[in-house]
């Protein structure tokens, strides 16, 4: 009879986990997505929809019915009710990261600044003749509502010789070449080969910006990008197969890049290479 009772007890155990499903139901990841080349946001995130959170049927788009009946968005982290009158101490908070969910457009819909606008402008009223000191060593502050190119679209207006940082007003860019007249940058763009010429081993001359770019690219890599998103400026000299060939890399990077990127998730390499999927650099092998 024992027995007999532990067999329906069993069968009932059974059959209440297949009515209420999986036990443990897997949450959903981003990272997981990322793992797998899925970086373009609007995949999911559908432009112009009411909420920010994606319909499952979107999933469907690439998941078949039955990955979605196991899988659970879990918890959302959304703003709360009082986000309109509180958003300011929000996002001034050290760990504040808006524009991963928002674009910039998103803030400036009521952060003009014009009289059109109730919404005051966030920033001080001398934050022009102020910003490069409030910017210098705190890229992180501009970045939670500003884009990088945000930058470009104002400094393209000025000469580049108004607007360069300290460490770019001896730039090899504006010294001349011995002997042909032209400026280094002039040269370059002429006959990239011919640096070799008095540069045969690939070291680079010793003047102020040579000095101090490197430390100031590790420092922020961001704030070289703000006015050089393409990197073309570091391929002048960076390349393995023109100009200096000052290649950043190690001789030994072949059999030890590998290790590397998985050490930082590839997070080092992407500051100068797109992600792995998209960077041709990178597809020659992989």
């Amino acid at each position: 009879m024992r027995v007999r009772t532990l067999h329906i007890l069993g069968a009932a155990w059974l059959t209440a986990a297949l009515l209420v499903g999986p036990a443990g139901a897997a949450e959903f990841s981003h990272q997981t997505h990322r793992d797998n080349d899925v970086t373009d946001c609007t995949v999911c995130h559908k432009p112009g929809a009411l909420s920010i959170v994606p319909k499952k049927d979107a999933c469907l788009e690439c998941h078949d019915q039955a990955d979605l009946d196991i899988y659970t968005f879990g918890k959302l982290k959304t703003h709360g009710p009082f986000w309109a009158t509180e958003h300011e101490r929000d996002a001034e908070a050290s760990n504040a990261n808006c524009a991963s969910c928002h674009e910039q457009k998103f803030c400036l819909d009521c952060h003009k600044g014009d009289p059109k606008h109730q919404r005051p402008d966030i920033h001080v009223a001398d934050f022009v003749e102020i910003h490069p000191i409030r910017a210098w060593g705190n890229e992180d502050a501009c970045r939670k509502c500003h884009e990088v190119s945000f930058c470009t679209d104002c400094h393209n207006r000025f000469r580049g010789e108004d607007l360069k940082v300290l460490s770019h007003r001896r730039g090899w860019s504006d010294k001349p070449v011995s002997g042909s007249g032209r400026r280094h940058a002039e040269q370059f763009q002429a006959d990239p080969d011919s640096c070799r010429q008095c540069h045969p081993g690939g070291i680079l001359s010793s003047h102020e910006w040579t000095r101090d770019h490197e430390r100031e690219a590790r420092r922020s890599l961001t704030t070289c990008q703000s006015c050089h998103p393409r990197g073309e400026v570091c391929l002048r000299c960076h390349s393995a197969t023109r100009g200096l060939k000052a290649n950043p890399h190690p001789k030994n990077w072949d059999d030890n890049h590998e290790r590397l990127a998985r050490a930082s998730d590839e997070r080092t390499c992407e500051k100068c290479h797109e992600p792995k999927s998209r960077d041709p650099v990178c597809q020659r092998c992989h």
